[in-house]
């Protein structure tokens, strides 16, 4: 059981485990998919785009040599807002595979921590504010309670609603659990599921400081006495949203951020951006190849 208000800070890197491309992969296969006229092209024809439109947005994103979708969609303004959207909804769908989420992982971990005896899991002071569309963390959640418990699924989703979920850009649809209208997490995608998924997410660009989501985010991560990053980016717009130079730099706070794939120069470069004016020796960083589960495992604080 989490005693302590704890809350994770999830990029795209903390659904790696569960067969989702980071950045720069998920480009190259939507660019190269578009090109070569292949699955997804058809399915975007299929939605009312173009077959030049449609091309002319994959070659480019081919040729940007920019390090994910959303940032080339940032730089091209609204031109490609929507196809780029049913692109990204058409592909993260497609690897909404319920069996995925029985990996080994540290949603795995997670699970071990919080799902104690049934009596007390409503006492857990966990939550989690995420930038990734994808659904897999309530998905292995619900399925987690629902076996370890063995509920049905009303009472599984009172179990869930405890680990309040913040989609700060919004989400590929809700599950079933959580709306009468809500989706299954199934790798299943035609026009009209991809229709309905665009309209709950937004590209950075798009995002705005004042809404809902990131006010209760920022309101969160305040009161917390833990703050974990995991797969996380830093974009400067995600951390100015999140107000990460104050919310992180509270007396009494224990930080930890994760940087997979950051060199020490880089690393250290983040720890200045972030705090200026310098940091307390709650503020931990880590640089280098290290996966969530490691991560989390190395430094024991969640309880």
């Amino acid at each position: 059981m989490i005693r302590d208000e704890t809350v994770l800070i999830l990029g795209a890197g903390a659904s790696a485990d569960y067969g989702y491309p980071l950045g720069r992969s998920l480009l190259m296969s939507v660019s190269e998919a578009l090109c070569t006229e292949s699955g997804l092209y058809q399915l975007l024809y299929n939605c009312n785009y173009s077959g030049k439109l449609i091309k002319q947005f994959g070659t480019d994103l081919r040729e940007c040599n920019l390090p994910s979708i959303d940032a080339f969609l940032e730089r091209r303004g609204t031109e490609f807002e929507s196809i780029g959207k049913s692109a990204i909804a058409g592909t993260l769908i497609q690897n909404e595979i319920p069996a995925n989420l029985s990996r080994t992982g540290w949603y795995e971990y997670l699970h071990s921590q919080i799902i104690g005896r049934k009596e007390d899991f409503r006492r857990n002071k966990l939550t989690v504010v995420t930038f990734n569309y994808d659904r897999s963390f309530e998905a292995a959640l619900f399925i987690s309670l629902k076996k370890a418990y063995n509920l049905t699924d009303q009472e599984t989703a009172a179990y869930v609603n405890v680990i309040p979920v913040i989609h700060v850009y919004g989400r590929l649809g809700e599950l079933p659990h959580l709306s009468n209208n809500g989706r299954p997490y199934d790798p299943k995608v035609d026009p009209g599921v991809i229709h309905n998924s665009i309209e709950g997410i937004k590209i950075v660009h798009e995002g705005q400081v004042n809404t809902p989501e990131f006010q209760l985010a920022r309101e969160k991560i305040s009161k917390a006495k833990l703050v974990y990053c995991l797969g996380f980016g830093y974009h400067p717009e995600n951390m100015m949203r999140l107000d990460l130079s104050q919310t992180l730099n509270d007396a009494g706070k224990r930080v930890y951020l994760s940087t997979y794939g950051f060199t020490k120069a880089q690393a250290d470069k983040l720890l200045r951006r972030l705090f200026p004016n310098g940091w307390n020796s709650e503020i931990h960083l880590e640089y280098g190849n290290i996966p969530v589960l490691d991560f989390l495992r190395g430094t024991a604080a969640l309880e």
